[in-house]
């Protein structure tokens, strides 16, 4: 295993860690074109949930995509285990139904910050870590 896919990893719970291995199969193939569109459709579902949720913070929300975006923009300049980083980590926001259910749960994007913050964290970005 990579050294930062095992310092990914080893960062996180292993109930994060086990919803990741779940899009393990998909990761080769994860595009950074594909990857911004459903990081956008997933948004749009956040902002309407959000209209009536107030535990749901935008302002969190909308960091986190930033960075996210940021982190798709400098995809082609990662090698591919950096970019199964990448998708691992923003698949695992995309997944409503991960650790800890985003819409289910008061603390529910608590998790993606997390897988976030770590990928960020093995990807020597310290600099672009989100805080909560």
């Amino acid at each position: 295993m990579n050294e930062k896919i095992a310092r990914f990893l080893g960062i996180l719970p292993e109930s994060m860690r086990s919803v990741i291995k779940k899009h393990a199969g998909m990761l080769d193939t994860a595009t950074a074109d594909y990857l911004d569109e459903e990081l956008e459709e997933y948004l749009d579902k956040i902002r309407k949930k959000a209209d009536s949720d107030i535990n749901i913070n935008m302002m969190l929300i909308e960091r986190m995509i930033d960075v996210s975006k940021k982190l798709l923009k400098m995809f082609a300049s990662f090698d591919p285990e950096e970019r199964r980083i990448v998708s691992a980590a923003l698949r695992y926001f995309i997944d409503a139904e991960d650790a800890r259910l985003d819409f289910e749960d008061p603390f529910g994007f608590d998790d993606d910050l997390a897988v976030l913050n770590a990928a960020l964290l093995a990807l020597d970005l310290e600099n672009m870590v989100v805080e909560r």
